[in-house]
């Protein structure tokens, strides 16, 4: 049997970036320290927060990166420690793709029943799954039977 998944028109909104085949998303963080003494404080431990990429022992300087996330405690005590000086750099990486819709919008909870155990589920709850060249994501949540149903989605 063949399904209508309605657009719910409450939900329509421009798209401020309609037609736009360019995305900029934030790019990987990456925090360097530079610490002025022999060896490191007690909060920078080597391969376990950090790794000392450079040794400069004419003037004491120790420098490196920081290889976990910047937590609260280990601010603090960076802040509280004046021989430590933490920089943090975030690159942004562009993406091309399709041009984006003119809006956006959400579709209908409707009801659909599969083909293979005749039960009935909501079309949200619909699975995906992939094996080796064979794709679906009309994958029946009660029986997992592949293109249990057969949709058809309203066009705006």
């Amino acid at each position: 049997m063949k399904f209508l998944i309605k657009i719910d028109r409450r939900t329509v909104k421009k798209n401020p970036n309609a037609g736009s085949t360019v995305s900029y998303l934030p790019g990987v963080k990456s925090a360097e320290f530079e610490y002025h003494g022999k060896e490191l404080p007690d909060y920078l431990i080597e391969d376990e927060n950090c790794i000392v990429t450079e040794i400069n022992y004419g003037e004491n300087i120790l420098r490196g990166i920081i290889t976990e996330p910047l937590t609260k405690k280990l601010v603090k005590y960076v802040l509280a420690d004046d021989a430590c000086n933490i920089s943090m750099e975030q690159g942004i990486e562009r993406m091309e793709h399709l041009p984006e819709p003119n809006h956006f919008y959400k579709y209908r909870k409707t009801k659909v029943q599969c083909d293979a155990c005749k039960g009935w589920f909501d079309h949200n709850t619909l699975q995906s799954d992939d094996i080796m060249d064979c794709y679906s994501d009309r994958i029946c949540p009660l029986c997992r039977e592949w293109d249990c149903c057969q949709l058809k989605y309203e066009l705006l």
